[in-house]
């Protein structure tokens, strides 16, 4: 179980109420498909992901950012049981869509670089950073746990 401080807790639900998931989910897995283009595999069934421009202007990858930071809102709203609310999640990318656990933490770095873009140093604080890359290391661990 993760220890949390007040300060790690108001961190993470402050930034994630700053947050549009419309802008930074769709940012984050397009920038995943373009940097690490073998991740691309998962998702043949969007369509065109053959060049920069298809891939963000590929609706179901923008539709698929947004489910994935559905996700993390759940993570937000288990902070004390992000494993618990996770062992589905990590049943299902690990027994049947069979998803390299290594690309959790590829998109949670991508994701950190989206918010840090969006937000500069007066929101993304190096406290605020801290705790969220705490978090997103808690939610990559649970996603993975299948696999262990």
């Amino acid at each position: 179980m993760v220890e949390w401080t007040d300060a790690e807790r108001s961190a993470i639900t402050s930034l994630w109420g700053k947050l549009d998931v419309g802008e930074i989910g769709p940012q984050a897995l397009s920038r995943l498909l373009i940097v690490y283009p073998w991740t691309q595999r998962h998702f043949a069934s969007f369509g065109n992901l053959s060049s920069n421009a298809a891939i963000l202007g590929n609706p179901k990858v923008a539709q698929h950012g947004k489910t994935v930071m559905g996700g993390l809102e759940n993570a937000v709203k288990n902070l004390d049981n992000i494993k618990s609310a996770y062992a589905s999640l990590s049943t299902m990318h690990s027994e049947k869509l069979h998803v390299d656990p290594d690309n959790f933490r590829a998109l949670a770095e991508i994701i950190s670089v989206c918010v840090a873009a969006k937000f500069g140093p007066s929101v993304f604080t190096p406290g605020a950073q801290e705790a969220w890359q705490k978090f997103l290391a808690v939610v990559v661990s649970a996603l993975g746990r299948q696999y262990h």
